[in-house]
C-alpha cells in the first residue's frame, strides 16, 4: 500500500477523490472557501490547478479515456476539463 500527501488545498478540505482509470492521474476537489481540483501525475507529482466553480466541489470521475475529468459543485454546474 502507498501513502500520498499533498499541499495546497485550504478551505473545506478535500471532498471528492479520483483516480484516472490508467492509473496516470489522481484528481481532489475541495470544499468551501477553495473550490479548486488539484491534479498530480501518478498521485505524487503536481500537474495542474484547476478553478471554474464558484462552490465547493462535491464530485469528480474520469472519463474512461482518462484524457477528460468531470466535475460537480454545489454551484449546481458540471464542468469538463482537459487532463492531457
Amino acid at each position: 500500500m502507498k501513502g500520498y500527501t499533498g499541499s495546497g488545498v485550504s478551505g473545506g478540505g478535500i471532498r471528492a477523490l479520483a483516480f484516472s482509470p490508467d492509473g496516470r492521474f489522481l484528481a481532489s476537489g475541495s470544499g468551501h472557501g477553495d473550490m479548486k481540483i488539484q491534479i498530480w501525475y501518478g498521485g505524487r507529482t503536481h500537474k495542474a490547478t484547476l478553478t471554474g466553480h464558484t462552490e465547493g466541489i462535491t464530485s469528480i470521475a474520469f472519463h474512461p479515456n482518462s484524457r477528460t475529468l468531470a466535475s460537480g459543485s454545489s454551484d449546481q454546474t458540471v464542468l469538463l476539463w482537459d487532463v492531457t
